[in-house]
């Protein structure tokens, strides 16, 4: 009897060691950690601005066709890195509709882009440009100016006219043919002033014309870039942010 309980047992044991194999597949050890959020912070950043000071706001008041009016946007680093800088230049009239520089030159022309330190890398539809500085900027350093004067266009003339209206009343006979002259009166309009380009276009009527050179500022972290011309893409992009999507730069 003995003997026989203990195979029972053992049978038994087996047969439970069967079921844990068996059930292995379904029942498994498992753990989830709690959640750890690892924030990255920086107190980094990067701060320029853009400044012109041979410009006042009487600069451009009263001017006069041939007039050189000074205007000298400087770039100014103001981080701790260095940075790669570039200044989007936008031409526009009193409306404010934008126009190439050649365009622009009815009624103005820059006359002396630095081209030693800028170099100007794309225009887009508008006729706006962009101008890359040739090498990176130092913290707390400046750019030399992207340009320092603007002449106004000679070409630019006034013209007068002087208009008048005649008036002549007639007696007739019944058939409504002409008589006599009865009264003959004559109506003068004030003199009207017209200012014509080079070309003999009218630019404006009344006034000499008003116009606009914009200048807006740009800048990544130059670490990030091997030199100026690697930079050239992101500052591009960098101004795509800030112009109207139908007339992005390439």
């Amino acid at each position: 009897m003995k003997k026989s309980k203990k195979i029972t047992l053992t049978a038994a044991a087996m047969v439970l060691s069967a079921g844990l194999a068996a059930g292995g597949t379904l029942a498994y050890l498992n753990s989830v950690t709690e959640t750890k959020t690892n924030t990255f912070t920086s107190g980094k950043n990067i701060t320029t601005t853009l400044t012109e000071t041979d410009w006042t706001e009487d600069s451009g008041k009263n001017y006069i066709p041939g007039d050189v009016i000074r205007k000298n946007p400087v770039m100014t680093n103001e981080s701790d890195q260095p940075v790669y800088m570039a200044i989007k230049v936008d031409y526009s009239d009193e409306q404010g509709n934008l126009m190439s520089a050649e365009e622009f030159a009815k009624y103005a022309e820059v006359t002396d882009f630095n081209k030693t330190d800028w170099e100007k890398i794309s225009t887009n539809s508008d006729g706006s440009e962009i101008w890359l500085h040739k090498s990176e900027v130092a913290a707390e350093s400046k750019t030399n100016a992207l340009f320092n004067n603007v002449k106004v266009n000679t070409g630019i003339s006034e013209e007068w006219s002087s208009k008048a209206k005649t008036t002549t009343v007639y007696k007739c006979d019944a058939e409504g043919n002409k008589l006599e002259i009865i009264d003959t009166t004559t109506q003068k309009y004030d003199p009207a002033v017209i200012y014509k380009d080079a070309q003999g276009n009218i630019v404006d009527a009344g006034t000499l014309p008003t116009f606009n050179i914009k200048v807006t500022g740009f800048a990544v972290q130059a670490s990030t870039f091997e030199d100026a011309d690697a930079a050239c893409g992101e500052l591009v992009k960098l101004v795509n942010t800030k112009t109207p999507s139908d007339a992005q730069f390439n």
